[in-house]
């Protein structure tokens, strides 16, 4: 599946000079054990595609600035992902055309401006869900069809676990225990594994999402009603925004709200209720780190300094709780 999209991707590249190199790029990346995302794909679409209306075989300086320039046009910013990737790319390139422009590393500090989480409020949190519990999927083959689509499930996931997306699209049957109440991620970001102890509130849930499938084992814990497989990343991004649209969101400080903002919500939230309990900053990182999965506790340290900064009120005013993991209390 993942394969049919990647190459669905491929088919948008436009057939041109630099779209066999780009190919090349991409196994090179895989044969080194990098994973090349979907996003990363699109990214790659749009400088192929940009560079093909040259009609040159080499990457001129003028030619990646008017690409950037053009880019930072329509979206009103550069994203750092696609001066990383096109200054990737044209190094590859000067291996075969030594006359290559190679993109510097001061175009890395072009974008660089601070960055301020969106963290969504409970007001808000119970507002989405509400919006995601009313969505619906209707048959293209039988118009008067219609069925619930797990998007509730996986907005409670997301609230409940602070997992990313990618992780909880890629679950299969098998990789839920509601008798222990533990999500099993196997080589998540960065090769990392863990075992992510869920509420009681987000266990119920997923026993209830359980008793509706029929099938176990390494079947998709989410299937798309589209393709039968497991949700595309894209895909995902496209119904988050479609359901915070009708949940009402609103941009905060310019920040529109991201999938990606549920896992700073949980980490902001559950920093709160560890060190309510009386934990020290110090010790409280380590555990917050290792249950995000991250690396190291450097990256975590992003979500601590917003927390810091935007929420001090929110850990002084926090009561005594007994848990740890944030409860999933928004009944479908």
């Amino acid at each position: 599946m993942r394969n049919r999209i990647r190459d669905t991707i491929l088919d948008q590249f436009t057939n041109g000079f630099f779209k066999p190199y780009f190919i090349k790029f991409i196994e090179l990346k895989r044969g080194k054990g990098e994973k090349v995302v979907d996003s990363t794909m699109y990214v790659m679409k749009t400088i192929n595609n940009g560079l093909s209306l040259f009609n040159s075989s080499v990457i001129t300086k003028k030619m990646a600035d008017e690409i950037l320039i053009k880019k930072k046009e329509h979206d009103g910013k550069l994203n750092d992902n696609l001066i990383s990737t096109f200054r990737q790319f044209s190094s590859f390139m000067s291996m075969f055309y030594p006359e290559t422009f190679v993109i510097p590393p001061k175009y890395l500090r072009m974008q660089r401006r601070p960055f301020h989480s969106f963290i969504f409020s409970e007001e808000e949190l119970k507002n989405i869900t509400e919006a995601a519990d009313t969505l619906v999927f209707r048959s293209t083959r039988h118009k008067d069809s219609l069925s619930i689509l797990p998007h509730p499930f996986i907005i409670r996931m997301l609230i409940g676990t602070g997992m990313r997306i990618g992780e909880i699209i890629a679950l299969n049957v098998e990789d839920i225990d509601v008798e222990k109440g533990i999500v099993k991620v196997i080589n998540g970001k960065n090769g990392v594994s863990r075992f992510i102890p869920m509420s009681g509130s987000l266990t119920f849930e997923m026993r209830y999402n359980l008793s509706n499938i029929a099938r176990r084992g390494p079947v998709p814990l989410f299937m798309s009603p589209y393709t039968n497989e497991h949700y595309s990343y894209e895909g995902m991004k496209y119904l988050g925004q479609k359901i915070f649209t009708k949940a009402g969101i609103k941009p905060k400080n310019g920040e529109k709200p991201r999938i990606h903002s549920f896992r700073h919500t949980f980490c902001t939230r559950s920093l709160g209720r560890m060190m309510s309990t009386g934990m020290s900053f110090y010790t409280a990182l380590p555990v917050l780190s290792a249950y995000m999965g991250h690396v190291s506790t450097f990256d975590t340290e992003k979500y601590i300094h917003f927390t810091e900064i935007a929420f001090e009120d929110v850990l002084k005013q926090e009561t005594l709780l007994a848990g740890l993991i944030p409860e999933v209390c928004y009944e479908i």
